[in-house]
């Protein structure tokens, strides 16, 4: 099921669990974001606070609204290697070098 959890210091956007992005205006329009490909997998979206448009990456919306994160770590993995799955099902927060590990596996897997 999914669920919908606004954005920390971006009061007008929602994110989904399912790695959507929306941004509510103050007459109840909602306008569904376009993800870019940051030419690396990753997916992004611009969000405007002030004026000021700023890009994040999908992947870290979704771990911020929805994943404790008690250990503080400082990346966000998706499991199944896939970049593009922003789904919260798909993702953990994990250090630098726990990150590489699963990067090495993966490549590995799929070699």
């Amino acid at each position: 099921m999914e669920k919908w959890e606004s954005i920390l210091g971006y009061e007008s956007y929602v994110v989904s669990s399912l790695g959507d992005v929306k941004r509510i205006y103050k007459n109840g329009v909602e306008k569904t974001l376009v993800k870019i490909n940051n030419g690396h997998d990753y997916m992004c979206v611009c969000l405007c606070k002030d004026g000021i448009p700023k890009r994040f990456y999908v992947h870290r919306i979704v771990a911020a609204a929805f994943l404790d994160n008690l250990e503080n770590k400082e990346e966000v993995n998706h499991i199944d290697g896939n970049r593009q799955n922003n789904s919260l099902s798909n993702l953990e927060w994990v250090t630098r070098s726990e990150n590489h590990i699963h990067r090495y596996k993966i490549l590995k897997r799929d070699a």
